[in-house]
């Protein structure tokens, strides 16, 4: 797994924890 998916999977866990839902967005951002 390379740091920047590392990084990505952090932020979107982090944002998901503090409330927001980011549905399609997490799969966009991952998928880039």
């Amino acid at each position: 797994m390379s740091a920047l998916r590392t990084a990505a999977e952090d932020y979107l866990a982090m944002r998901r924890a503090l409330g927001f839902k980011l549905t399609s967005q997490g799969r966009q951002l991952l998928s880039f």
